[in-house]
This record gives structure tokens, sequence and C-alpha cells, in this order.
């Protein structure tokens, strides 16, 4: 028989609630996410950018390499071609972005910063680092290193455990942290 909730009242069914999840990772890093695109939001807004983390992400990588493909950004990203899509369109909406076909192979797409988002990949760059100690102010220097060497070990371990949930599903990614060449392959 299940828990009488409405014996000791709402604050011993609020606390209950909260016992049966603390043991849930998933629950627990769902909430971290949701804290730090609160906080994020917040943070570039305040600066007058209106851009998500990945989409941040994507202005620094194609600020690092310019004409990059679409279908290397999704690989670096490790995201599915509409996944990209969707993240683009804002981007490119808001001039930070340019589209153009490839003069070597007509059927690729090449992306570019515009002058402004140049601007908006400088900001995010000298950001970031202060958004992220805001959000983690609560962590040493130590602790801090400590949780990036375990969501990379959880990282890790989850994209192990979808691979062996369908061998042959296998494709070749490259890690999000991972230095590409300096000009990575267009396909």
């Amino acid at each position: 028989m299940g828990p009488q909730i409405g014996m000791n009242g709402p604050a011993a069914a609020e606390d209950h609630e909260r016992n049966l999840l603390e043991n849930i990772a998933g629950i627990r890093i769902r909430r971290l996410q949701g804290l730090f695109l609160a906080h994020w939001q917040k943070w570039f807004s305040r600066r007058g950018l209106k851009v998500t983390p990945v989409q941040g992400g994507v202005l620094l990588l194609i600020r690092r390499y310019p004409d990059l493909s679409q279908n290397t950004l999704a690989r670096l990203l490790r995201i599915e071609a509409p996944t990209l899509q969707q993240t683009l369109g804002p981007l490119l909406e808001q001039g930070f972005v340019a589209r153009r076909r490839s003069q070597a192979d007509g059927r690729i797409f090449e992306l570019r910063l515009s002058e402004a988002g140049v601007r908006a990949a400088a900001l995010v760059e000298a950001e970031t680092p202060r958004h992220e100690a805001d959000l983690l102010r609560n962590l040493s220097a130590e602790e801090r290193a400590l949780f990036l060497a375990l969501l990379d070990k959880a990282i890790a371990g989850g994209e192990a455990a979808i691979a062996a949930q369908d061998p042959s599903s296998r494709e070749t990614t490259v890690p999000i942290d991972a230095q590409p060449a300096a000009d990575p392959i267009r396909t």
C-alpha cells in the first residue's frame, strides 16, 4: 500500500515526494538544466543578447571556423540536422549568421558570422565564465573542476548506454569538446 498523503497534511506529503525523488539523477539534472537556462536567459538578456546556450556555442564555433558546413556543425554539436535548423533559425533571423552555398559543392551550405554575429560571439565568450561562476557560486574551484569531470564521465556513460541499446545505429560523431582540425571536413 502506498503512502497516505492526506494523513499528515500537505507539508508531510511534499516532504515524502521530495524524498521519493531525491535519488533520481534525471530529476536533479533536469532541475539544474532549468536553472541554468533561466539564469542564462536573464544574464544575456540584460546584456542585450537573446540566444540560447546552444546558439551561443554555435556562434563560437562559426567564429572559430568560418565557412563551417551545416553538417559538420551538427556533428560537432552532436545533434540531428532538424535540431540544427531550429537552432540556426533565430540566429539567421537576428542577422548573426549568414548561410551560403559552397562554391566547391553546391549541395553544401556554409555558415559565416555577420559583424553583429562576431559581436554576439565575443559577448558570449566574455560573459559565459561570469554567468557560470554566478550560477555555480556555491562550488569551490576544486568542486567545480570535479563537477565538470563527473559530468563528462556521466555523459560518456550515457552515450555508451545509448549505443549499447542499438549497436546497429552507431554513428561517428565528434565530441562537442573535441578540438576540430583547423579546417573541419565539409560534408
